[in-house]
């Protein structure tokens, strides 16, 4: 909660909600126009991967960790730390709106197998059976 008593200390607290906690993230980001996440450093960009699920739009930045997750996907990517790009990055979106809601659509089915867990989970399978 202190990042958004930051933002109401800065004036900016009308321009952002903090949404309820939810058990279907797919639902939920797809009440959403973008999902930006212009992070300094992520140790795996889980948001990325539900949003791209999800075939939500979504804007991060070039962070270790977020960028893998982004890479050779229609994710539009800022520079990590630079407001400048990530307000081109928004704009650039925006302009594009329906042509980019296109483009997510067509990737979710991608996004669903890159991210599954059932391949990791059937390797660790294989791995404990030819271990017992």
């Amino acid at each position: 909660m202190e990042d958004y008593e930051y933002l109401n200390d800065k004036g900016l607290g009308d321009y952002f909600h903090q949404a309820e906690q939810t058990r279907d993230m797919a639902a939920a980001l797809k009440g959403v126009d973008v999902v930006a996440m212009p992070s300094r450093w992520e140790a795996c960009g889980l948001l990325a991967m539900e949003a791209l699920a999800a075939g939500v739009p979504i804007i991060g930045s070039d962070c270790v960790g977020l960028r893998e997750v982004l890479r050779d996907s229609p994710a539009l990517v800022c520079r990590a730390g630079d407001a400048e790009s990530l307000k081109n990055a928004l704009v650039d979106q925006f302009r594009q709106a329906g042509e980019k809601k296109l483009q997510f659509s067509d990737y979710q089915a991608q996004a669903v197998e890159k991210f599954s867990v059932k391949r990791p989970a059937a390797s660790f399978r294989r791995l404990y059976e030819d271990l017992a």
